[in-house]
């Protein structure tokens, strides 16, 4: 679930620093559009799955008003497994002999790296599959459930003369790939195009930053922070996507394969690393 104070802080923290500069670029700010249209529809999306109210025959002894979720009332809980992801780096180079002879890096098969070869320039990636969890088929009945930890550690340098503004943006993606996606009442609700096997949305956990830098100012930043969901990959979720009953049910019997990656922007950044790992449980 995407917490609204989290929300509303990144929000602010994407505006204020902005308002200060003189000029932002056409490529800025499409960007800070995206990223607020992205926050508000993840936003929309939860109150949507959250306050929904369909009756379900799992339990005829409490209804949504009671419990908020039928579907996970009085169930035990089953511990599924991890998915812990490669490093996503960000330096000036991605070529294998700069990171090993700068870093002392050579990359792993689930490792990634964005090169922001113009400090002065927002560069952008987006990484889709850097971990991965496969569950056999009826692995649960109605709810799979994420606890998410990302580590996370930037610089931020201005190495012009004069003011400039620093960015870090990180948003971390899950994609859910089933053969019960293939039918075509699977139609994915933010491209009105079938899903053809696959759906990727917005992880829990975004953390995006913008600063104003003086004048050779550096400096390094880490987090580590876990985020957990409220309503996880349940029927529920399923449901407010708009997918039927009978896709909801196959996408439980068969086999299901969930990747973690991200999307990470960033610009005075000389050097990044991101780690995204994630619980599962289930009923």
């Amino acid at each position: 679930m995407k917490n609204l104070f989290i929300s509303i802080t990144i929000i602010c923290a994407g505006i204020l620093p902005i308002a200060a500069q003189k000029s932002v670029s056409k490529a800025d700010k499409r960007g800070i559009t995206d990223m607020r249209k992205e926050l508000v529809r993840d936003m929309r999306n939860e109150v949507s799955r959250s306050s929904d109210t369909t009756a379900s025959a799992v339990s005829a002894a409490v209804s949504p008003a009671d419990v908020g979720e039928v579907d996970s009332f009085d169930k035990n809980v089953k511990f599924m497994g991890i998915a812990a992801s490669g490093v996503i780096y960000v330096y000036s180079s991605c070529d294998p002999a700069v990171l090993l002879n700068d870093l002392g890096v050579t990359l792993g098969v689930d490792d990634r790296c964005l090169a922001a070869t113009n400090p002065a320039v927002t560069t952008t990636a987006t990484f889709d599959n850097t971990a991965r969890i496969n569950l056999p088929a009826k692995a649960n009945s109605n709810i799979l459930y994420m606890i998410n930890n990302h580590s996370l550690n930037w610089q931020f340098q201005n190495p012009a003369v004069g003011n400039v503004t620093a960015l870090m943006s990180y948003s971390p993606r899950i994609t859910i790939e089933s053969i019960a996606l293939n039918d075509p009442a699977a139609i994915n609700p933010d491209t009105g195009l079938p899903m053809n096997g696959s759906y990727t949305t917005t992880g829990n956990g975004t953390k995006s930053i913008t600063q104003t830098l003086v004048q050779a100012e550096f400096g390094n930043f880490v987090e580590s922070y876990s985020r957990a969901n409220t309503v996880g990959l349940s029927r529920t979720f399923f449901a407010a996507l708009g997918l039927p009953n009978s896709v909801i049910d196959e996408l439980y019997r068969k086999p299901m394969t969930i990747r973690l990656g991200a999307r990470v922007s960033v610009r005075n950044v000389p050097f990044g690393q991101y780690i995204y790992t994630a619980r599962f449980l289930g009923n």
